[in-house]
């Protein structure tokens, strides 16, 4: 199947290079497009339909993480700080 792939992503290529005919550029057009979908059904490495990505942030998670973040600097800062004692008057 891959292999058949290959086979029609060439044809679209060598249909798409030799239009010589202006009035041919339609018709090459079309064959191109259906070389490459068939090429895409038969090998996914030339399937380049978008992708639909879904990210889901929720606020709630993004403040716990940056207090987290800050809570272990604030920490880190006050151990490795330097401090002075305090006399009582």
């Amino acid at each position: 199947m891959a292999n058949a792939g290959h086979a029609y992503a060439a044809r679209a290529v060598d249909t798409a290079q030799n239009v010589s005919d202006p009035a041919e550029v339609n018709m090459a057009r079309l064959k191109v497009d259906t070389d490459k979908w068939i090429a895409g059904k038969l090998n996914a490495q030339y399937d380049v339909r978008q992708r639909e990505s879904t990210i889901t942030l929720k606020v709630e998670d993004l403040h716990a993480q940056a207090a987290a973040l800050i809570a272990g600097a604030v920490g880190e800062e006050a151990i490795e700080g330097e401090w002075d004692s305090l006399e009582d008057d």
